[in-house]
């Protein structure tokens, strides 16, 4: 399985940073280590973004580390119109396969790939979207990401 929780993963308000390792391959460290210097936070900073609205777009700081780690985001404009206000479980299995998913949910990120979804709670593997905690949260950003392959993992 290409798609899981990176092995330095912790429980804690870094639910943007650990879909960004999901969704990217990378150690959850290099990403917090990216953000944090990007953002100019401060030395007690564990992990929380920004990801409401424009914030969580293309000048959000996860928008950009999954831009700085080569994952060719897109904002889906046209999934967020459609999709805006519905629960994350119903949005989950109309999202298109050919790419993956960093979506927001009110204040919280997830990475979702082939209808399962990752934070910093869910299993290495993830979680099937029907079992996640968060199912019931309502989607606001969709942000669409290039699909990993086995030899960029």
């Amino acid at each position: 399985m290409i798609y899981r929780q990176p092995a330095d993963a912790t429980s804690g308000p870094n639910c943007g940073p650990t879909s960004v390792a999901v969704l990217t391959a990378n150690p959850l460290a290099n990403v917090m280590a990216f953000i944090k210097a990007d953002n100019n936070k401060p030395a007690t900073w564990k992990g929380s973004t920004e990801n409401r609205g424009r914030k969580a777009n293309e000048g959000g700081e996860c928008f950009k580390a999954l831009a700085h780690f080569g994952a060719n985001p897109k904002v889906e404009t046209g999934l967020e119109d459609q999709h805006r206000g519905r629960q994350l479980r119903s949005v989950v299995a109309a999202l298109p396969c050919d790419r993956a998913y960093f979506v927001c949910t009110g204040s919280h990120a997830q990475a979702v790939v082939d209808g399962r979804v990752y934070d910093q709670s869910t299993a290495p593997e993830g979680d099937a979207v029907y079992a996640y905690w968060g199912r019931n949260k309502k989607v606001n950003v969709i942000i669409s990401v290039d699909r990993l392959t086995e030899t960029k993992s």
